[in-house]
């Protein structure tokens, strides 16, 4: 059977525009924006952060591991993934895990969440 439609081999289907850089979010902006949700989401709660850390560790060790934080987003404070997706909260786990050892310390996590991040002079 022969069909009606004849593809032209040389021309793509589909052709994308690169989008500029000025369209895109930083990782600033993306950490910036989930930690005001999530502000947002603790102040409907009517819990304090240490509330919310002591109910969401399982296991009581002090540190929220990924599926006790993405437990804390999604079934504690009800971020909804339209608006909080679970990349950025990825972004924001690993970015605030210094250590690396895929666990987030509930102090340091604390004042990212009260003050935001600390620009590097800050640090010293």
């Amino acid at each position: 059977m022969q069909s009606i439609f004849k593809l032209d081999k040389k021309k793509p289907l589909l052709q994308w525009k690169a989008a500029s850089n000025d369209a895109l979010e930083t990782k600033e902006d993306v950490l910036n924006r989930v930690r005001r949700k999530l502000v947002a989401a603790r102040v409907q709660s009517n819990m304090c952060w240490e509330e919310l850390f002591r109910a969401c560790d399982r296991n009581k060790s002090g540190s929220l591991d990924w599926k006790e934080f993405k437990g804390m987003v999604r079934d504690t404070l009800r971020v909804p993934p339209q608006s909080v997706c679970d990349h950025e909260l990825k972004v924001l786990f690993t970015d605030r895990d210094k250590d690396g050892n895929a666990a987030l310390e509930v102090a340091e996590f604390l004042e990212y969440l009260q003050r935001g991040a600390r620009r590097p002079e800050e640090e010293e």
